[in-house]
């Protein structure tokens, strides 16, 4: 028994065409497969970290101030601390003070491709005298 084709009709190919085209544009936005984007590390005073396979290297140098209102204390101002941070894109370097103000705030920079945002702990309490060694910083970095 032989069996006719039928055409198919415009409409299923203009849906299917649609289909694809719509495939291939989101597979277009897919980023880097070096860095993804959201690539995140949290380290300790004199580390650092290599986010993307070594395209970017954030080295947490120190705090160099912490003067943040303490979470159980009510305070007039907010107070801010300062990380000193070595950015390091391809062997392209730069030293930054990163400034943070009151004790949930965020820091971004945009240096070479990269947009990097970071964030400061922990959050100093009355009590608790928060020692060199125990800040951590929290990195989270996208291509741009």
């Amino acid at each position: 028994m032989v069996r006719s084709l039928k055409a198919v009709p415009t409409g299923l190919w203009q849906a299917l065409f649609g289909i694809m085209l719509a495939g291939l544009l989101l597979g277009a936005c897919i980023p880097s497969p070096n860095l993804r984007s959201g690539n995140e590390a949290t380290i300790a005073p004199g580390d650092t970290a290599d986010i993307g396979g070594g395209d970017l290297k954030v080295t947490f140098l120190d705090v160099a101030e912490d003067s943040r209102c303490p979470l159980d204390v009510t305070c007039i101002t907010a107070g801010r601390a300062i990380a000193r941070i070595t950015l390091d894109v391809n062997g392209k370097r730069q030293d930054s003070g990163l400034e943070f103000i009151g004790t949930r705030s965020q820091a971004g920079v945009n240096y070479e491709s990269f947009h990097i945002v970071f964030s400061l702990s922990p959050s100093p309490v009355s009590t608790k005298r928060i020692e060199k060694k125990d800040y951590r910083l929290s990195v989270i970095a996208s291509k741009q």
